[in-house]
């Protein structure tokens, strides 16, 4: 929901990239979970796979067992492990 209260949607596919900013206590982090949420739900395993960095180790533990998550690490030298992996992974996919 926007600041008046209308439902807010869009197309990932048509629009892939997302910022999500506000103040402490804003909901920012219920609403990253609400969007993840909805995407598990009414995407395939093989439509859909998350990767997940989180230093605060608050945030993405509750999504680890779900099918569709591969990773989740919270100290920066997994984290850019797990980026190097993307990487080697989307640079195989452009060739």
């Amino acid at each position: 929901m926007d600041r008046n209260g209308q439902y807010v949607s869009f197309d990932l596919l048509k629009q892939p990239h997302i910022l999500i900013a506000g103040e402490t206590g804003s909901g920012k982090s219920t609403q990253l979970r609400s969007i993840l949420t909805t995407l598990i739900k009414s995407k395939k395993t093989s439509e859909l796979e998350l990767y997940f960095g989180d230093c605060k180790k608050s945030e993405f533990h509750i999504f680890k067992r779900v099918e569709h998550v591969q990773s989740v690490h919270s100290s920066a030298r997994d984290i850019k492990k797990m980026l190097l992996h993307i990487k080697n992974e989307l640079d195989e996919r452009s060739v």
